[in-house]
């Protein structure tokens, strides 16, 4: 029985212990920053509860800050982004180069709906006889300047 109470006053003494801590750092923050630091939802602080692991595991107790950093760390991984990575499929080839279905589609409606496809020579639009090339020669012979003259 005087084992249990002496636990018993152990486990008291650490925590006025680290109440104590808890309420010294508090006040230094506050003065350091402001009261609404507190509320500000950043992650809690480890306790400052000293407390030996063997003492308490001998009679079946649960250590506090074990329970804490477990916490911390199933907070920690709830937001992180979520892996995606595993459930890609590793066996399909890339194909982000491809144009989409939306592109294609609306490339066909693009061209059928064009008159004029997408490269014909302007005279040929206009209604024009393409010339040949005796046509084109006796134009070139008649105009009344060239770009490089003759030496």
């Amino acid at each position: 029985m005087d084992d249990l109470n002496g636990l018993e006053r152990y486990l008291a003494d650490a925590q006025d212990t680290a109440a104590a801590a808890e309420q010294s750092a508090l006040r230094e923050a506050d003065v350091m920053y402001t009261a609404r630091h507190r509320s500000a939802g950043l992650p809690r602080h480890l306790l400052a509860l000293d407390i030996d692991p063997a003492k308490t595991e001998l009679y079946g107790l649960l250590d506090p800050l074990a329970i804490m950093g477990e916490n911390a760390l199933r907070m920690t991984q709830s937001m992180a982004p979520p892996r995606t990575l595993e459930f890609l499929g590793t066996g399909i080839a890339p194909h982000y180069m491809k144009p989409t279905n939306n592109l294609t589609a609306r490339s066909a409606i693009r061209q059928a709906s064009h008159s004029v496809p997408a490269f014909v020579p302007r005279q040929q639009f206009r209604g024009e006889v393409p010339l040949n090339t005796e046509d084109l020669r006796k134009k070139v012979d008649a105009k009344p300047y060239t770009l490089h003259p003759k030496p």
